[in-house]
């Protein structure tokens, strides 16, 4: 039996949480299957719901600063699941005793935390600030990272306990700032399920690759074609019969409930091209409902991110925030319509939303009170 000689729980742009290799850095297995080449735990494998349930069970102070409890999505639930349900590997192979090595790195989401949070407009930027505004400015920030989830981070100079939010964690991401993070399991992996699954996806693909497009921009271009045809009054009005709960993964804030799961509300046998843009906007809309967002002009941030760490190591900067503000490009502000008509329909679309997950919890409790 080979032994673990080290434990990474790290990241990359696929965010792994896990590690598994032995004393000549080969692979261990963390699979029932046996197979070395399955070393690895993602972070949205939900392997360990029952682990993390019990762990939040017991209470504990150290669960304040992960939003009240721990999610399934986290190491700590992941490793107690090896354990339990691998108990050869971990006591024989994983060799876990004390003075095993464990690394941690900066995580992508926190990486492109750093790469965008000294984002502001132009003029912002060049606006003769104190210190002390300064630091205040960048707690009023939050950034949006987003690939297959989304992170929404902050950080403040005081310690901020949230139920459902992960932290507040100290310099994870800025330093001398504390980090409160939460977001959403299931973003552009949501967007790629609903498109790819749809019976139009094969034939709108094969002529987005013909025209060396992406299929979503062929998706953006029939709905501007439908709100055309229907001289609607705005492109959004085309989902008022298609409502989405974008759970399909979990809830991980506000709610941190990995049980939740993903409904679409307004299904029909349409398999048209037409219909496939209606749910990719539907999609959309459950994910993020409109508010003040700053853009910056930078598709790379996790990669800035890791090259702003770079530079400060390299000496070129005194400090991270110093490589930040030299290196974030300029943002620009996008604000919502201010169409009272558009914020009405909005408004409307949002308590539907909202009553999708209440009307799931009723489901839940019905079915257990039959099941028992």
């Amino acid at each position: 039996m080979r032994r673990v000689s080290r434990i990474s729980l790290t990241s990359s742009v696929r965010m792994l949480l896990a590690v598994a290799v032995d004393a000549d850095g080969s692979p261990v297995s963390v699979s029932w299957s046996g197979d070395t080449r399955r070393n690895i735990i993602v972070w949205m494998d939900h392997r360990a719901v029952d682990q993390a349930e019990r762990i939040n069970a017991r209470n504990s102070p150290v669960l304040q600063y992960c939003g009240g409890g721990v999610s399934p999505e986290m190491q700590a639930p992941k490793l107690l699941w090896v354990k339990e349900n691998l108990q050869e590997s971990w006591s024989m192979e994983l060799g876990l005793l004390a003075g095993i090595p464990v690394g941690t790195s900066l995580i992508d989401a926190h990486a492109g935390g750093v790469g965008v949070m000294e984002s502001v407009p132009d003029a912002e930027s060049k606006a003769d600030v104190s210190d002390e505004s300064d630091e205040q400015a960048i707690c009023h920030r939050m950034v949006l990272v987003c690939g297959t989830s989304t992170c929404h981070m902050a950080v403040s100079k005081d310690k901020l306990f949230i139920p459902g939010v992960w932290g507040p964690f100290w310099s994870a991401m800025v330093p001398e700032f504390w980090l409160t993070e939460g977001g959403q399991s299931a973003t552009g992996a949501l967007l790629d399920y609903v498109v790819e699954n749809h019976a139009a996806s094969p034939l709108l693909s094969n002529h987005a690759a013909s025209q060396s497009k992406s299929i979503y921009e062929l998706l953006n271009r029939i709905l501007l074609s439908m709100a055309h045809e229907q001289n609607i009054a705005f492109l959004s009005a085309l989902t008022q019969d298609i409502h989405i709960l974008p759970d399909f993964h979990g809830n991980r804030s506000p709610l941190a409930d990995p049980k939740s799961r993903g409904v679409i509300c307004g299904l029909t046998l349409d398999t048209s091209e037409k219909h496939l843009a209606l749910l990719y906007l539907a999609t959309v809309q459950g994910i993020a409902y409109g508010c003040p967002i700053v853009l910056p002009r930078e598709n790379e941030s996790v990669l800035l991110g890791a090259a702003v760490l770079g530079a400060v190591a390299a000496k070129k900067f005194p400090g991270v925030r110093d490589a930040m503000k030299a290196l974030n490009a300029a943002g620009k502000v996008v604000y919502p319509s201010s169409d009272p008509k558009v914020k009405k329909y909005h408004d409307a679309k949002y308590q539907i939303f909202r009553s999708l997950y209440e009307q799931q919890l009723l489901h839940r409790t019905a079915m257990a009170q039959a099941l028992q």
